[in-house]
């Protein structure tokens, strides 16, 4: 069986230990097709429209899930909130993409106080429910 040292690296051991060579040759293929790339970002960018493309961006990078997909559960809601049924139109913002930050399983679209909401409460659903109690038993 052969030792550790010898066996192949993986690949995030191979970035993480040849990282600056990575950067470098990252450079230099921007640099060499930089045109390219500027024309290939462009068209992108005239396709979906600015906001629409960089709104695309932030959902898959922070997701994995693309513009499409966010429209889809938006529709599939109705508009509204998961966890308060209020309509999109009520808020300033966007629905946020609830997510569970364990698995990065997308859940649904929440306003912006109901995801804080599960956020500060750390996601544990028997403080939401205890809390949810206490205002029921105390509504006076």
């Amino acid at each position: 069986m052969p030792s550790k040292d010898s066996l192949p690296l993986t690949p995030k051991q191979y970035r993480e230990s040849h990282r600056s060579l990575l950067v470098q040759k990252a450079k230099l293929y921007y640099q060499k097709n930089r045109e390219e790339r500027l024309a290939y970002m462009s068209k992108k960018r005239a396709s979906l429209g600015y906001k629409e493309y960089t709104k695309n961006l932030q959902l898959k990078r922070k997701y994995g899930i693309s513009l499409d997909v966010y429209n889809a559960l938006f529709a599939d809601q109705k508009g509204l909130c998961l966890g308060c049924y209020r309509h999109q139109s009520q808020f300033i913002n966007a629905f946020a993409v609830d997510h569970n930050h364990t698995t990065g399983r997308v859940r649904g679209l929440l306003c912006a106080s109901c995801n804080l909401t599960i956020g500060r409460m750390n996601e544990d659903s028997n403080a939401l429910r205890r809390l949810a109690d206490y205002i029921e038993k105390h509504n006076v």
